[in-house]
Protein backbone atom coordinates (compact mmCIF):
# COMPACT_ATOMS: atom_id res chain seq x y z
CA UNK A 1 0.00 0.00 0.00
CA UNK A 2 1.37 3.45 -0.87
CA UNK A 3 2.25 5.76 2.02
CA UNK A 4 -0.39 8.37 1.04
CA UNK A 5 -3.12 5.74 0.87
CA UNK A 6 -1.98 4.25 4.16
CA UNK A 7 -2.00 7.67 5.84
CA UNK A 8 -5.48 8.39 4.50
CA UNK A 9 -6.74 4.98 5.64
CA UNK A 10 -5.70 5.74 9.22
CA UNK A 11 -8.54 8.25 9.40
CA UNK A 12 -11.22 6.10 7.81
CA UNK A 13 -13.57 4.64 10.39
CA UNK A 14 -16.75 2.74 9.57
CA UNK A 15 -19.75 4.75 10.77
CA UNK A 16 -17.66 7.77 11.85
CA UNK A 17 -17.90 10.94 9.81
CA UNK A 18 -15.22 13.56 9.30
CA UNK A 19 -17.40 15.85 11.44
CA UNK A 20 -17.15 13.39 14.35
CA UNK A 21 -13.39 13.13 13.91
CA UNK A 22 -13.00 16.92 13.78
CA UNK A 23 -14.96 17.22 17.04
CA UNK A 24 -12.52 15.06 18.98
CA UNK A 25 -10.58 17.13 21.51
CA UNK A 26 -6.90 17.62 20.73
CA UNK A 27 -4.37 16.42 23.26
CA UNK A 28 -3.07 19.75 24.54
CA UNK A 29 -1.49 18.66 27.83
CA UNK A 30 1.64 17.04 26.42
CA UNK A 31 4.58 15.48 28.27
CA UNK A 32 7.60 17.66 28.95
CA UNK A 33 10.39 16.60 26.60
CA UNK A 34 13.29 18.77 27.71
CA UNK A 35 15.82 15.99 28.31
CA UNK A 36 16.92 12.87 26.49
CA UNK A 37 15.49 10.77 29.33
CA UNK A 38 12.08 12.45 29.08
CA UNK A 39 12.06 11.80 25.33
CA UNK A 40 13.03 8.15 25.88
CA UNK A 41 10.30 7.74 28.51
CA UNK A 42 7.66 9.15 26.19
CA UNK A 43 8.96 7.03 23.32
CA UNK A 44 8.76 3.95 25.55
CA UNK A 45 5.01 4.50 25.89
CA UNK A 46 4.47 5.20 22.19
CA UNK A 47 6.68 2.38 20.93
CA UNK A 48 5.18 -0.03 23.47
CA UNK A 49 1.75 0.84 22.13
CA UNK A 50 2.77 -0.60 18.76
CA UNK A 51 3.20 -3.99 20.47
CA UNK A 52 -0.23 -3.76 22.09
CA UNK A 53 -1.63 -2.72 18.75
CA UNK A 54 -0.66 -6.09 17.32
CA UNK A 55 -2.86 -7.83 19.90
CA UNK A 56 -5.71 -5.38 19.32
CA UNK A 57 -5.38 -5.89 15.54
CA UNK A 58 -5.81 -9.64 15.81
CA UNK A 59 -8.86 -9.24 18.05
CA UNK A 60 -10.50 -6.57 15.88
CA UNK A 61 -9.89 -8.59 12.73
CA UNK A 62 -11.39 -11.71 14.31
CA UNK A 63 -14.38 -10.07 16.03
CA UNK A 64 -15.23 -7.06 13.86
CA UNK A 65 -13.74 -8.28 10.58
CA UNK A 66 -11.88 -4.99 10.10
CA UNK A 67 -8.56 -5.01 8.31
CA UNK A 68 -5.61 -2.74 7.80
CA UNK A 69 -7.47 -0.65 5.22
CA UNK A 70 -10.94 -0.88 6.72
CA UNK A 71 -10.91 0.71 10.15
CA UNK A 72 -7.97 -1.01 11.82
CA UNK A 73 -4.99 0.75 10.26
CA UNK A 74 -3.93 2.63 13.39
CA UNK A 75 -3.33 -0.55 15.37
CA UNK A 76 -1.08 -2.12 12.75
CA UNK A 77 1.88 -0.01 13.89
CA UNK A 78 4.93 -0.97 11.88
CA UNK A 79 3.09 -4.04 10.55
CA UNK A 80 5.52 -6.94 10.10
CA UNK A 81 8.40 -4.77 11.34
CA UNK A 82 6.87 -4.09 14.77
CA UNK A 83 8.96 -6.64 16.69
CA UNK A 84 12.15 -5.52 14.94
CA UNK A 85 11.42 -1.87 15.69
CA UNK A 86 10.70 -2.67 19.36
CA UNK A 87 13.99 -4.56 19.68
CA UNK A 88 15.82 -1.63 18.09
CA UNK A 89 14.21 0.74 20.53
CA UNK A 90 15.18 -1.55 23.41
CA UNK A 91 18.77 -1.40 22.24
CA UNK A 92 18.55 2.38 22.10
CA UNK A 93 17.42 2.38 25.75
CA UNK A 94 20.31 0.09 26.77
CA UNK A 95 22.74 2.38 24.96
CA UNK A 96 21.52 5.60 26.62
CA UNK A 97 20.57 4.49 30.12
CA UNK A 98 23.83 4.05 31.94
CA UNK A 99 22.86 4.40 35.59
CA UNK A 100 20.00 4.26 38.09
CA UNK A 101 19.39 8.00 37.93
CA UNK A 102 18.92 7.87 34.16
CA UNK A 103 16.68 4.81 34.47
CA UNK A 104 14.54 6.56 37.07
CA UNK A 105 14.18 9.65 34.85
CA UNK A 106 12.94 7.46 31.97
CA UNK A 107 10.46 5.70 34.26
CA UNK A 108 9.12 9.00 35.62
CA UNK A 109 8.69 10.35 32.08
CA UNK A 110 6.93 7.15 31.01
CA UNK A 111 4.50 7.41 33.92
CA UNK A 112 3.85 11.08 33.15
CA UNK A 113 3.11 10.19 29.52
CA UNK A 114 0.69 7.42 30.55
CA UNK A 115 -1.04 9.78 33.01
CA UNK A 116 -1.45 12.56 30.44
CA UNK A 117 -2.85 10.17 27.85
CA UNK A 118 -5.28 8.75 30.40
CA UNK A 119 -6.46 12.26 31.26
CA UNK A 120 -6.85 13.16 27.59
CA UNK A 121 -8.88 10.04 26.91
CA UNK A 122 -11.16 10.83 29.84
CA UNK A 123 -9.96 8.11 32.15
CA UNK A 124 -8.46 10.62 34.58
CA UNK A 125 -6.73 7.95 36.68
CA UNK A 126 -3.17 8.36 37.84
CA UNK A 127 -0.83 5.60 36.71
Amino acid sequence: MEQDALAAARFERPGVSNTHLAALPPCTDLPVLDTLYQVLGCMYVLEGATLGGQIITRHVQRVLHLGECSGCTFFHGYRSDTATMWKSFGQLLVTHISNGEAENAVIVASCETFTLFHQWLGVGAKV
